[in-house]
């Protein structure tokens, strides 16, 4: 089912259009953010059309994996910056990403063995994005820790140090 999910606006005004080098932006954007946020087996399609009450979109279906995301020709209240082609293209990447949960919200019923894998999917890229930039961060020792243990996270396979010697 192809919706497209808007960025509100608030007030109109009609001298704000963007042009093909913003739709250029948007789409270099677009694809920029859809490699970290491990979103290439998606089919993308882009828009620049006049779209009511939003400055920026994105469609799916599911089933055919296939994203439409737009860009609207009449910002109407935002100036046109490349700082706000830029945020409406990140945010409309960040709804493709939310579909996994997104899908399990909108059923009538969730089976409980669906939520870990839409959630931990989640979490996975984001590790991958986020953490795995900190992992060189050293947390601070604590004076007289002497009683440090390794321990082995049996559902991970990690290892971690446990100062207690009582496990994570």
């Amino acid at each position: 089912m192809l919706l497209p999910f808007l960025l509100p606006i608030t007030k109109k005004r009609d001298d704000v259009k963007t042009t093909k080098k913003d739709f250029k932006l948007f789409k270099e954007e677009v694809r920029k953010w859809l490699i970290p946020f491990v979103l290439r087996d998606w089919e993308i399609y882009f828009l620049h059309k006049t779209v009511e009450g939003a400055v920026a979109g994105m469609g799916h279906v599911d089933d055919a994996k296939t994203a439409t995301f737009f860009l609207s020709e009449d910002w109407e209240c935002h100036e046109i910056t490349p700082y706000e082609i830029k945020k409406a293209a990140f945010h409309e990447v960040m709804e493709l990403f939310l579909v996994p949960l997104k899908d399990l919200v909108e059923k009538r019923y969730i089976i409980e063995s669906e939520i870990p894998p839409a959630t931990h999917g989640i979490i996975h890229v984001l590790e991958n994005l986020l953490f795995e930039g900190s992992v060189n961060i050293k947390p601070r020792k604590k004076k007289g820790a002497r009683n440090e243990k390794r321990i082995r996270d049996s559902s991970s396979g990690v290892q971690g140090i446990s100062e207690t010697g009582q496990g994570r």
